[in-house]
């Protein structure tokens, strides 16, 4: 495996920053084989490595990947304290992108926690960041995680008004991947299950 061969490399000439970047990479290896301890342990080893390099839009990423882990295991609090962290990281390295990610995860998991009123406002929060970097897939995203929330409080125009965001988001930017989500979406509201 490549990633293993990297970080053998690394090893040997004490190249840090790629040993870091390889124990990223091994954990997101290890994630999507569905070894999430293996994955775990390789971020935190990206993390030390990342913290004794001072490389802040690294530590962000990785911590993140952490997050998304105690999240998945239920451990919301755990969760957030990563997110806050990672958002903190990308604070520090003026990495935008990074910052929308952490807080559009914090809002997950408040959402997880049944805090709707705290998930909209990160949500609102990680949409004003992906709208600086001008990314549609986190913009449109956004708007539909904020138009589920208010269709589990059911409060169908407010779910209707995020959802129309999203499609004409979307058509504007010619970004169809999620355009088929907002409708059907729309349409459950109409026809529930």
């Amino acid at each position: 495996e490549n990633f293993t061969k990297a970080l053998t490399f690394a090893r040997k000439y004490n190249l840090k920053t790629e040993e870091a970047l390889a124990q990223h990479d091994l954990g997101r290896v290890a994630e999507i084989r569905s070894k999430i301890p293996v994955a775990k342990k390789h971020f935190e080893e990206a993390v030390a490595i990342r913290r004794e390099l001072n490389d802040h839009e690294g530590l962000s990423k990785s911590l993140n990947r952490i997050g998304i882990i105690e999240q998945g295991w239920g451990k919301l609090e755990a969760a957030l304290k990563y997110y806050e962290e990672s958002y903190n990281e990308a604070a520090t390295a003026k990495y935008v992108r990074g910052m929308a990610i952490a807080m559009n995860q914090e809002a997950n998991a408040y959402y997880l926690k049944g805090d709707y009123k705290t998930a909209i406002e990160k949500y609102q929060l990680s949409l004003n960041h992906f709208e600086t970097n001008k990314d549609t897939n986190g913009i449109v995203s956004t708007f539909i995680n904020i138009g589920g929330i208010y269709n589990t409080l059911e409060k169908p125009k407010d779910a209707i008004y995020y959802y129309r965001k999203a499609i004409a988001y979307s058509e504007k930017n010619h970004y169809y991947q999620k355009l088929g989500e907002a409708n059907n979406n729309i349409g459950g509201i109409f026809v529930p299950d």
